[in-house]
């Protein structure tokens, strides 16, 4: 009998070691959805620990808390298993620095061709791509080589405050002010460009439509 509890502890031991294990693994993991699935994982692992704990004290209906230990364990390395598919898939999609930079260069020029024409709910429209864009940039390439501060500093240090400034022109309307903001836009991500040592990288306002396909002038 003794040997028999010896070896049912050491199964639930080896269960909850696999359990932890397990964790351990997930931890690495960076992305929102491996996040959640370590936070259910260290509950589980809570109920593992707590079943074993009963189980030394209480020696009947052993072999049913094995078994539920064993389903429980299977549960946690199906979590894991879908933990990294969720972060190989997040790696899997990483648009490089320069495809993000262009499409945020031809937003700074739909964006401009709509204010100027007053076409605000386009204006609007633009200016949250070009917000995404930034976002993007941030998440994809938190550093770059040769750029001597991290891009998750110098891209809201230098453009967090005209846009703010192009923001409140498209909701008041104000062509005025929407001039001055987008001016004060593309100087802020000249002066980032020259920060990050490419300066030789030159923004300015648009001359001619970026598409020939687009009418910029508002519905009647």
């Amino acid at each position: 009998m003794k040997a028999q509890r010896s070896s049912t502890q050491a199964k639930l031991a080896m269960a909850g070691l696999c359990a932890v294990t397990a964790i351990a693994v997930l931890a690495s993991c960076t992305s929102t959805t491996a996040t959640t699935q370590i936070n259910t994982l260290n509950d589980k692992v809570v109920q593992l620990q707590k079943s074993l704990d009963e189980t030394t004290g209480q020696q009947p209906a052993t072999a049913a808390k094995i078994e539920s230990l064993n389903k429980k364990i299977a549960q946690l390395e199906k979590t894991l298993a879908e933990a990294q598919a969720a972060k190989s898939q997040d790696a899997s999609f990483a648009p490089g620095l320069g495809e993000i930079m262009g499409l945020n260069q031809m937003r700074h020029a739909k964006l401009w061709f709509a204010g100027e024409n007053e076409n605000w709910p386009l204006a609007e429209y633009e200016f949250v791509e070009l917000e995404e864009g930034f976002t993007d940039i941030v998440h994809f390439h938190p550093t770059h080589d040769g750029v001597p501060q991290p891009l998750t500093e110098m891209i809201p240090s230098f453009t967090s405050a005209p846009m703010a400034a192009l923001g409140k022109a498209i909701e008041a309307k104000d062509k005025a002010k929407f001039v001055t903001a987008f001016d004060g836009l593309t100087n802020a991500c000249n002066s980032c460009h020259v920060a990050a040592n490419f300066g030789f990288n030159v923004i300015m306002r648009p001359s001619v439509p970026p598409f020939t396909n687009q009418n910029f002038t508002p519905r009647p």
